[in-house]
């Protein structure tokens, strides 16, 4: 991230493997991020069924 914020403030553009291989850990991050996520809500909703049921 710090060589693409250098590049974008310097005007400039990552070449093409470095673009690409922050594409790629975007979207890693990005599944993780929502996997994440869902198991949260899950958790969620376990907790308030168990509530409501309690």
């Amino acid at each position: 991230m710090n060589l693409w914020r250098s590049a974008r403030d310097q005007g400039q553009t990552l070449s093409r493997e470095q673009q690409s291989e922050l594409d790629s850990l975007v979207e890693v991050e990005l599944k993780a991020t929502t996997a994440r996520t869902a198991i949260l809500l899950q958790q969620k909703h376990r907790s308030c069924k168990e509530i409501k049921t309690g």
